[in-house]
C-alpha cells in the first residue's frame, strides 16, 4: 500500500503520529458526528462477533443489512453530518 510507507518512516526516525479520524458515528468528540442510522447496532454486533461463532440464522437478512449500510453510508456525507463547534473551539478552530 502506497501509505504504509509514510507510517513506516515515522517509525523509523521516531516521528509520533497518531490517526485521527474527523468523522464519528453519534460522537460529541470529533470535528464531525455521525447520525447512527436505525439498526446499526445489529450490523455493528455481527461485524465485532468472532466469525468461527456466527450462526447463519442469526445474521439479519441481506436486504436489511443493506439497508442499514445504505443508510449509514448516506449519513456519513459531510452534507448529512453534524460539525461539533464546541469540539472545534476546544482546539482553538474556527467552524466554517
Amino acid at each position: 500500500m502506497p501509505g504504509t510507507r509514510k507510517w513506516l518512516l515515522h517509525e523509523r526516525f521516531g516521528i509520533g503520529w497518531c490517526l485521527w479520524p474527523y468523522k464519528n458515528l453519534d460522537s460529541d468528540s470529533a470535528v464531525v458526528s455521525i447520525a447512527k442510522p436505525a439498526g446499526w447496532d445489529l450490523i455493528a454486533s455481527v461485524v465485532s462477533a468472532d466469525v468461527r461463532e456466527i450462526k447463519a440464522g442469526t445474521l439479519p437478512p441481506r436486504e436489511q443489512a443493506q439497508a442499514i449500510v445504505n443508510a449509514y453510508l448516506e449519513a456519513a456525507k459531510f452534507s448529512n453530518g453534524r460539525v461539533n463547534e464546541s469540539y472545534l473551539s476546544s482546539l482553538g478552530l474556527l467552524a466554517p
